[in-house]
């Protein structure tokens, strides 16, 4: 997963880490 500037994308990728984690 890419890291983008957008808010909303970030959001997601940490959501989705925290998932996986």
């Amino acid at each position: 997963m890419a890291v983008v500037a957008q808010p909303e994308v970030k959001l997601f990728n940490r959501w989705s880490f925290e998932e996986v984690e």
